[in-house]
C-alpha cells in the first residue's frame, strides 16, 4: 500500500513498484483518514507511507494502523530529521527511507519488513541509537539488577545496530539464522523489550555493548 500526499509523485512510485514481479500495490491512499479506511479495507502487509500528508499523519497515523491492519509500516519522506525519525520509530515503524533513494533499495527495504526486519541505513540506525541511548532512553533505568548478555547476544545485538540482517549476521557469525534469532528472541526478554531497535538501544543506554566495538564486534561487560 502507498499513501503519498502528491498524486503525481504516488503515481509514478506505484508505477515503479508494479512493473517488480514481488511486489503487488493493493491501494493507494494520499491523507491519513483514506489511509486507514483502505488498510481496514485491503489488509496491506506493508504500508509505504509519507509523512507529509493530511492529517492523521506521522507517530499518530502509524499507530493507528496497527489498530486497522496488521501491515508493517515503512517510511519514506524528505524529512531528515533526528526527532521525527525517533518518534515513528517509537510509534512502530519498521524501516525509514529518505526520497530519492534508489529503487532497488526501496524494493530492498520492502522485502526486509515485510519479512519483519529493520530496514535503516547504517547511518541511521548509528543516529537513532544513540539518540535513544544518549538523549532519549527506552525505559527508564531500574534499581533491579541489570540483566546479563552472554557474548553471542552482545555480538548479535552489535550487528543488527549496525544494520545487518539475520541471514547477514549468520554469515558473519558461521551460525545458522535460525540460532541468531534465538540469540535475539533471548536478548529481548531479558532486556524486557518487543524488537530490534529497542533491544539495541536499551543494550546501550545499559552499557552492555558500545557504538564503536572493534571488528563490529561488542565490548559490552558481560
Amino acid at each position: 500500500m502507498v499513501v503519498e500526499d502528491h498524486p503525481i509523485v504516488m503515481e509514478g512510485v506505484k508505477a515503479v513498484l508494479q512493473r517488480l514481479p514481488e511486489v503487488t500495490v493493493v491501494s493507494t491512499a494520499t491523507t491519513g483518514a483514506e489511509a486507514l479506511t483502505a488498510a481496514a479495507a485491503s489488509d496491506p502487509a506493508v504500508v509505504l507511507l509519507d509523512l507529509e500528508i493530511p492529517p492523521p499523519a506521522g507517530a499518530e497515523l502509524i499507530q493507528a494502523l496497527a489498530e486497522v491492519c496488521s501491515a508493517r509500516v515503512l517510511i519514506m519522506t524528505v524529512i531528515d530529521d533526528d526527532d521525527r525519525l525517533v518518534e515513528c520509530m517509537r510509534a512502530g515503524a519498521s524501516g525509514y527511507l529518505l526520497k530519492g533513494t534508489p529503487i532497488d533499495e526501496v524494493l530492498h527495504a520492502i522485502k526486509l519488513v515485510h519479512q519483519g526486519e529493520v530496514s535503516l541505513t547504517p547511518a541511521l540506525t548509528r543516529r537513532l541509537v544513540t539518540r535513544l541511548a544518549v538523549g532519549e532512553p527506552v525505559k527508564p533505568e531500574k534499581p533491579a539488577a541489570q540483566p546479563t548478555l552472554t557474548s553471542r547476544e552482545r555480538e548479535v545485538l552489535t550487528y543488527v545496530m549496525r544494520g545487518h540482517t539475520n541471514r547477514q549476521i549468520a554469515s558473519r557469525m558461521f551460525l545458522s539464522p535460525r540460532t541468531v534469532k534465538a540469540h535475539l528472541a533471548t536478548a529481548f526478554e531479558k532486556l524486557e523489550v518487543h524488537d530490534r531497535t529497542a533491544a539495541v538501544s536499551v543494550a546501550i543506554a545499559r552499557g552492555l555493548i558500545e557504538l564503536d566495538g572493534p571488528d563490529g564486534r561488542s565490548t559490552g561487560t558481560s
